[in-house]
């Protein structure tokens, strides 16, 4: 590690630095941490800077194995700072107020951040390819969630929301998640083992004559309750779950708590859409949730994206 004279600028580290666990605390005199200071440190994955107040430029560049940075005095970082920190998860820094060109760039798996009221200046290619889910803004003051959305890239403004609203559409997401797992269509077995579906398998068989041969057999079938339970077995990693969940994210988020009971009925439809698809594979009609003659445009996007779910 070296440090300036005086003990207040972090110059470098390197691998040697960092402990068998991947962590590295920054000494309490460093106020500022230098251009490519930890660039490649491929050890490091997480980071407390707990008096930090300055990132410069490219200071964690290519820190691939980055995954929590805290740094509660942190206010200025510079650009590229955490450029390539493809696996870094949780950025904790309350006390940000400049987010610089590409600082977040190709941060694959940072999915949420949280933004405090004292962030005035956001540069608009600060999250490019990211694929951020959420910006938890820490207010509830909607001057202030007004003033803060305006800083951000409008590509991303639809994906702020103030942070007390942001546990209640975590609440709707789970509830309606969940409404997918008790329906048996859901799961992915129910098309191959279910009484309703044609359960038989067909193989071709090369014969001795040269001639392909097709050899059909039924299958053994399978109780709903069964489906069901093995639904709730699988939880989050049910492929209509996962399916369902991304259409959802594609949603705007309701950035006042004014506008949470339309997006909790925009998310009820969405689920509605995807279990009525689901029991196409039901000959039984009259189980399906909504009519044909109600869909709009969306919903059949909704409905084509649910029929392409592999298996």
């Amino acid at each position: 590690m070296i440090v300036s004279g005086n003990g207040q600028r972090l110059i470098k580290v390197t691998n040697d630095d960092i402990d068998k666990d991947g962590h590295y605390c920054v000494p309490t005199t460093v106020t500022e941490i230098d251009s490519y200071a930890f660039c490649a440190c491929t050890s490091l994955k997480t980071i407390n800077m707990p008096n930090v107040v300055t990132i410069r430029q490219a200071a964690f560049i290519v820190c691939d194995q980055l995954e929590i940075v805290v740094g509660p005095k942190v206010n200025l970082i510079e650009q590229l700072a955490f450029n390539g920190c493809r696996y870094l998860k949780a950025f904790v820094m309350p006390s940000l107020n400049s987010i610089a060109h590409a600082v977040f760039a190709d941060c694959r798996y940072l999915n949420e951040i949280v933004l405090s009221e004292n962030i005035n200046s956001v540069a608009e290619s600060a999250f490019h390819y990211l694929y951020l889910n959420t910006i938890i803004l820490d207010t509830d003051n909607e001057v202030e969630i007004a003033r803060i959305i305006d800083l951000l890239p409008q590509a991303i403004q639809g994906k702020a929301i103030a942070k007390k609203a942001s546990e209640e559409v975590y609440r709707i997401q789970k509830i309606q998640l969940e409404r997918l797992l008790p329906v048996a269509q859901t799961n992915v077995l129910y098309r191959f083992f279910n009484p309703h579906t044609k359960p038989i398998v067909a193989v071709d068989v090369n014969k001795e004559n040269g001639k392909i041969q097709s050899i059909k057999k039924d299958c053994v079938t399978l109780p709903c309750d069964i489906l069901k339970d093995i639904n709730h077995i699988l939880g989050e990693d049910n492929r209509y779950y996962q399916k369902a969940k991304m259409l959802i994210l594609k949603e705007p988020l309701p950035q006042y708590p004014s506008e949470l009971d339309a997006y909790s009925q925009r998310i009820e439809h969405i689920i509605d859409l995807c279990i009525n698809k689901a029991k196409e594979f039901n000959p039984d009609k009259k189980e399906t949730l909504l009519s044909a003659e109600n869909l709009t445009n969306k919903d059949y996007e909704i409905c084509n994206s649910m029929a392409h779910i592999k298996i």
